[in-house]
Formats: C-alpha cells, structure tokens, sequence
C-alpha cells in the first residue's frame, strides 16, 4: 500500500533511535536504526564524514543530498540516500517542521559484509523506493529488536536488516521500470541548478524538455515534492548561504551577484526559506 507522508500514523512520525555493537566494543561492528524529526537548520549535514554507513528514507519534507563528487540530488518523501563511510557528503532540508525520516547504520564491518552479498549499492547514492507503510515499519521493527535482542541474538538482527535493504533495492528497481519521466526530471534539476545569477522561464524549460507547461509543474512536484519555480529559489539560496559563510562578499554584493534587485529583496526571500536573515551566516572577520 503506497502511502504520502501525512499519512503515516503519528506512532512513525517521532524520535526514537537505538544502537549496538554485536560484539566488543568496535564501531565496525556497529548496528543501528531509528527515526527523526529535524526541524530546523541544526539537522543539516554540511560536507560531513563518518566512518559508519548510513541508510536515510525520507518520510516527510523535501530537502537535497550532495555526495562527495559535488552532484545535487532533491530529496522528497519516499527519496532513500546513502551516507557512505569515509565519503564527504552534505544534507539539506526545508526548515519549516516538516522533516521526518528513518534510518539503518551499520559499522564499516558490516557495510562491507552488505555489500559483499549485493544488498546495498555504494554506487548510488540515491535510490527511489517509494514510501510504502510496510517498509517503513520494517524499520519500526528493526527497532525494537535491537532493543529487545541480548548479545548473542544480535547477529540475528542482520537477517531483518539484509531483508530491509533487498526491499528498498527491489522497490526502487522496479519504480525505476515504471517511471518514464524519471531522465525528465532529472535533468530539470540539472538546468534548474545552472546559471542562478540569470532569469529563467520555466515554461520555456519546459518546452526545451519536451513536455506542456502544466504537466511538466504537475510532474515535477510529484516527484520532488516542490515546484520547478521554488526549487530554482531554493537551490539559489543554497548558493547564498555558502557565499556568505565564505565571509568574501558583504549581504549587498551576494544579492547583486546572484541578480537580486536590491539586498532587501534578496534579504526578504532568504529569510522566508532559510528561517535566518542572511545576516546570520554571515563569518565575522
């Protein structure tokens, strides 16, 4: 049963997390899962590096996930990113309360001993399984094992994790066969990411994609959880914020460079997406 994030029974939608080690003290043999709510900017992961694999499916909210060569992918619930150990990546998501997501972590261990039996593909960063009120509760289940299970029944718990993973690879196999708008959409973003100082018209984008203006809005927001127009905006912002944590440019001059009319647009718009005056990220010198 295909389900929307509101949708979800509010029992899912919480923090709860739980972590063990299968035997000593190793964080190579690190085994965990969880959910949660990140409500603001404090949940962001910006060029971040652990030595643990990370497994994230969106469950509400929209945001995007950059992996260690620089590539931008949108996230939106039912979206399943990898953090990979040892690889810099970055999470970003909208910081309106919406954000809710599950997880499954595994030392590095135990990454590879996944990967050795082809239940996780390190070559792809993103995977769209869907959202699906079984496979969300997989990971509800996996939780309570953890915490229930005494060392030595540990072990077990990874025949509940490799038959979570085979799930979500299946699923996004499979979504991947029926979706046809997938390069679509993918390209958008590729072009809506281009050029941020520029105008651009989003009809015309849509022409240049080969697809009527309406369906092509409809399409899009179905798949990313926003419209092309505020996705632009946001991706503009991102760009913002890292100008201004640079500390090389004053609020004026990153306004001007990115084609705002004047700071205080630029200023109005940020605040709106951001949660924060630009000010604020501003580095002091």
């Amino acid at each position: 049963m295909a389900v929307t994030g509101p949708d979800l029974p509010e029992r899912l939608l919480r923090r709860r997390s739980v972590y063990r080690t299968l035997r000593g003290a190793s964080r190579a043999q690190i085994v965990g899962s969880g959910f949660l709510l990140k409500p603001d900017r404090s949940g962001w992961h910006i060029d971040h590096r652990r030595d643990e694999y990370s497994g994230v499916l969106v469950l509400r909210g929209s945001g995007e996930y950059l992996d260690a060569d620089g590539r931008r992918y949108p996230l939106s619930a039912g979206s399943f990113f990898q953090r990979l150990p040892d690889r810099k990546h970055s999470t970003l998501h909208e910081t309106d309360g919406s954000w809710a997501e599950c997880f499954v972590a595994l030392g590095r261990e135990l990454f590879d001993a996944m990967v050795a039996q082809r239940c996780l593909r390190p070559d792809a960063p993103l995977l769209n399984p869907g959202l699906s009120l079984g496979t969300v509760e997989r990971f509800e289940v996996l939780c309570t094992e953890l915490e229930s299970s005494a060392g030595r029944e540990l072990p077990h718990v990874l025949l509940t994790i490799h038959a979570l993973l085979v799930e979500v690879l299946d699923l996004d196999l499979r979504g991947n066969r029926q979706d046809q708008h997938a390069d679509m959409v993918e390209e958008a973003c590729r072009l809506l990411s281009r050029d941020l100082e520029q105008r651009l018209s989003v009809p015309a984008l849509a022409s240049r994609l080969g697809v009527g203006y309406e369906r092509f809005r409809k399409i899009f927001r179905e798949r990313v959880g926003t419209s092309p127009g505020d996705y632009r905006i946001r991706r503009r912002l991102d760009r913002a914020r890292a100008m201004l944590v640079a500390g090389e440019m004053s609020v004026k001059e990153v306004a001007f460079a990115l084609g705002y009319p004047n700071a205080f647009a630029f200023s109005r718009q940020f605040a709106k997406f951001a949660g924060a005056p630009p000010s604020h990220f501003l580095r002091a010198p």
